[in-house]
């Protein structure tokens, strides 16, 4: 299974949206994984401090924006995307 992470992943930016449970244990697997470009979280609340230094992160109550910085994008199941405006 890691190998078929490591080909979605290889070479692209990619965004852990959401750092709950679900969004702690895609972190966990793609460190494990590797291949990526770039690594990062998005999450309403503060940095973890337990991760590496070069993870970079987005916080706060517009962090949803960062979605639009990356190739791919991980969301954890209890994150509600915000809607654009004027998107129905």
């Amino acid at each position: 299974m890691l190998e078929a992470i490591r080909k979605t992943v290889a070479g692209r930016r990619v965004l852990i949206l959401g750092f709950g449970r679900e969004g702690r244990s895609t972190y966990r697997i793609l460190r494990e994984a590797g291949g990526w470009r770039e690594l990062a979280v998005a999450d309403q609340a503060p940095r973890d401090p337990a991760l590496e230094p070069e993870i970079r992160w987005h916080t706060g109550p517009d962090y949803q924006d960062a979605m639009n910085q990356y190739d791919l994008v991980f969301k954890s199941p209890g994150i509600v995307l915000q809607r654009e405006p004027g998107v129905p």
